[in-house]
């Protein structure tokens, strides 16, 4: 998600069609001598949509100090609405 020498602070997001909860595993693709491969796990929780038409956006930041947050979390749903425009009749 995060390359070797991004620049810093960086903020990366990603859209999930999944309404059953998330895991994210964010692991080292190369771990650093003397560190463990496993960074953080981030679970997003279940989501109850409305619509049909949905999706989960999840943002992930690295700051200035190489630590990961989860920044936001957002439901976003996609709906149509119909409208009754009057149409004017010309005497």
């Amino acid at each position: 998600m995060f390359g070797q020498g991004c620049p810093l602070p960086s903020t990366k997001s990603l859209n999930e069609k999944r309404h059953d909860g998330i895991k994210i595993s964010l692991d080292y693709e190369n771990a650093p001598e003397g560190f463990e491969k496993h960074l953080k796990t981030i679970i997003v929780p279940p989501t109850k949509p409305t619509e049909p038409e949905f999706s989960v956006k999840i943002k992930i930041s690295l700051d200035h100090n190489n630590i990961l947050h989860l920044e936001e979390t957002e439901l976003i749903e996609e709906y149509t609405v119909e409208e009754k425009v009057p149409i004017k009749k010309e005497p």
